[in-house]
């Protein structure tokens, strides 16, 4: 028996990346997630952090140096198994 469900994704709105295990990285999770590309960017508009792979989140840090806690922007592309493109922008709060 399949159970219907629709294509998700789910996005933090903060993370802790203190190295305790818990929320150290900007990771995002998903339901049939075909193609995926996140990008984050610092204040000012510097693309810090790119992915395209929705589990290889962002820990926090550019060059290896941690960044200062604060808000940083985002946006998503991604295109579901079922062939909808999707596009979501915002912020997450790092939280050291």
């Amino acid at each position: 028996m399949c159970l219907p469900y629709q294509p998700a994704l789910w996005i933090p709105t903060a993370f802790t990346p203190n190295g305790d295990g818990l929320n150290d990285t900007f990771t995002m999770q998903g339901i049939s997630i075909k193609e995926f590309n996140m990008q984050v960017f610092e204040p000012w508009g510097a693309k810090i952090f790119e992915s395209n792979n929705i589990y290889n989140g962002w820990d926090g840090k550019f060059k290896d140096e941690n960044c200062p806690l604060g808000v940083y922007h985002f946006q998503v592309r991604a295109r579901m198994q079922n062939g909808k493109a999707v596009y979501y922008a915002g912020t997450v709060t790092l939280i050291r």
